[in-house]
């Protein structure tokens, strides 16, 4: 349901909601100096693989400041317990994605907050 998107012309990178599509709330511009950054955006997702039969996880940003937020993200009990909180339940045994945006302060990614949350 959430991927990444990118418009080079204007400089903007953002996360699209399948089911929101045009709507551009999560992006950045990736044109302005990273000293200037203020935001980040990421995506976490864990998918079922038939293939492989095993669980497939991502974590990513769309700048550097987002990928470092979803290391954290992936490393924290409580991270995973607000998904916990929010998730339908059985959600443990499903496909989930999580969008998430963190604060940059001084060049350093802050702690993630979830921003929506996709189970199927």
């Amino acid at each position: 349901r959430f991927t990444y998107q990118d418009d080079r012309g204007a400089g903007e990178a953002w996360i699209e909601d399948a089911q929101k599509p045009g709507q551009r709330e999560w992006k950045v511009t990736y044109h302005a100096p990273y000293s200037t950054f203020d935001e980040d955006y990421g995506i976490v997702s864990r998918v079922w693989d038939p293939t492989t039969e095993h669980l497939v996880v991502t974590a990513s940003g769309i700048a550097s400041y987002g990928t470092i937020a979803a290391g954290e993200f992936l490393v924290s009990p409580r991270q995973l317990a607000m998904i916990a909180e929010r998730a339908p339940s059985g959600w443990e045994k499903k496909s989930v994605q999580v969008v998430f945006a963190t604060k940059v302060f001084n060049g350093n990614a802050g702690p993630p907050r979830i921003l929506a949350i996709h189970v199927w």
